[in-house]
């Protein structure tokens, strides 16, 4: 279809770079070393898809919550019905989330979820879960999309 309507007039593709941070919420973690931060993301209109990898050495200071940081885009403003990132693979937690659900308004998105199997269940943003003593451990592969304002 060629019609104005469906004209693509906004796509992008670029890298970003995850982090974990508590810099907006209850939990406190230090992170010693990254071993790997790596990020691809396609933007389509006013939906955003994203993949990566984090990997670090992180200590663990609190029971609180902690998110992934450094979305590349503001996520929309627009309360649970903003997007999710899956942890699609983990490795080296001692408790490792299942999925990060977008916060509206950030560029971060929170941990959640349990896993039923390989490391053990995880109860909601837990920081507590952090394997620290190696820039190896805390190991996650994430995927998955959120909307933007535009």
């Amino acid at each position: 279809d060629t019609a104005t309507a469906n004209a693509l007039d906004d796509y992008e593709e670029g890298d970003w770079t995850p982090t974990y941070d508590t810099s907006g919420s209850s939990g406190s973690i230090t992170v010693n070393a990254y071993n790997v931060q790596y990020g691809k993301y396609v933007k389509i209109g006013k939906v955003v898809y994203v993949e990566g990898v984090l990997r670090g050495n992180v200590t663990n200071n609190s029971n609180g919550t902690y998110d992934l940081g450094g979305l590349p885009f503001t996520v929309a403003n627009t309360p649970n019905a903003s997007g999710i990132l899956h942890g699609k693979e983990q490795s080296s937690w001692t408790v490792a989330p299942d999925h990060f659900s977008c916060i509206s308004n950030t560029t971060r998105a929170r941990a959640r979820g349990g896993l039923t199997v390989g490391d053990n269940a995880y109860t909601n943003a837990n920081t507590s879960g952090f394997n620290s003593g190696s820039a190896t451990n805390n190991r996650v592969y994430i995927a998955g999309w959120y909307r933007v304002e535009g």
